[in-house]
């Protein structure tokens, strides 16, 4: 019970995410924020099939020591692998 009710102050404890957007190259790509911009930069990318939310759980362990943030790579990557196709002969 005791671990329990740690656990839950913990997740309560602990800094939200933030919703943010960067557009890089006409390209408005959204990344999750945990921490403080003061800190060294930890940068979390997920695998296909994932969304930045992936690290929600996890990202906060970090945050204490870290500027944490997720990616999404979602938006980006069909056009990544399109362009990085060659042609078939």
């Amino acid at each position: 019970m005791f671990l329990w009710l740690t656990l839950l102050v913990a997740a309560f404890q602990a800094p939200q995410a933030a919703d943010r957007f960067v557009t890089v190259n006409g390209l408005r790509i959204h990344y999750l924020d945990w921490g403080s911009t003061e800190k060294q930069p930890l940068i979390m990318l997920h695998g296909i099939g994932r969304v930045a939310h992936t690290f929600d759980h996890i990202a906060p362990h970090f945050a204490s020591n870290y500027h944490v943030m997720a990616v999404d790579m979602f938006l980006i990557a069909p056009d990544y692998i399109q362009a990085s196709r060659s042609p078939r002969d």
